[in-house]
């Protein structure tokens, strides 16, 4: 089955089990717009059951989500080591730190 059948599917048993109607869950969103690479934008609608409208708002609504990188201790240290490095090089040749 491929990503875009099983997306079908995921949007078909969403349909047929909700309650009432609502906005489309956030997790079907986001597995629509992960076809976009491999499907084209009619491809994914017609599958899906969705408007060109509203597959274009989910794509543009992902460009503009902000993505979050996890920092570890690794680049704390990385940062600390860069930084004590820069004042160590650039800091002695000042005459005036202000």
């Amino acid at each position: 089955m491929s990503a875009l059948e099983q997306a079908a599917a995921a949007f078909a048993d969403w349909r047929a089990t909700r309650k009432k109607l609502g906005p489309t869950p956030s997790h079907l969103i986001e597995l629509a717009v992960s076809l976009a690479g491999e499907y084209s934008k009619t491809d994914i609608v017609q599958s899906l059951g969705t408007s060109h409208r509203v597959y274009n708002r989910w794509l543009a609504a992902s460009k503009d989500s902000m993505s979050f990188v996890e920092v570890t201790t690794d680049l704390l240290a990385a940062d600390q080591l860069l930084r004590t490095f820069l004042s160590s090089y650039f800091l002695p040749n000042c005459s005036s730190y202000d």
